[in-house]
């Protein structure tokens, strides 16, 4: 099931807010449009190329693709989970989850 997890800021004065999907379907090219949901049919499978899910990496304080190492910076501090963490932007709050959609 995709989901995506909306957290904020408990500092008042930051209020950074981020939005991290997990496990949302990569379509290939020629994938029908009537077929791509985040909740992909048994019809809608083959058209799959993988499944995206979004980290932040604590050291360039981007959302990149879930790997081992940072796309961006090849840092190896990626965080999926980001309830009660540390804000990147201010250090001096922490993240709340805010939001919860699951498809």
């Amino acid at each position: 099931m995709a989901e995506i997890s909306t957290y904020v800021c408990s500092n008042n004065q930051c209020k950074m807010t981020l939005r991290l999907g997990r496990d949302f379907p990569v379509w290939k090219q020629d994938t029908p449009r009537n077929l791509q949901t985040p909740t992909p049919s048994k019809d809608a499978e083959r058209f799959i190329d993988r499944y995206r899910t979004d980290v932040l990496c604590t050291s360039c304080r981007k959302v990149v693709d879930a790997a081992d190492l940072c796309s961006n910076c090849d840092a190896p501090s990626l965080r999926q989970e980001q309830l009660n963490e540390s804000c990147p932007q201010c250090s001096m709050g922490t993240f709340a989850l805010s939001h919860l959609s699951v498809y």
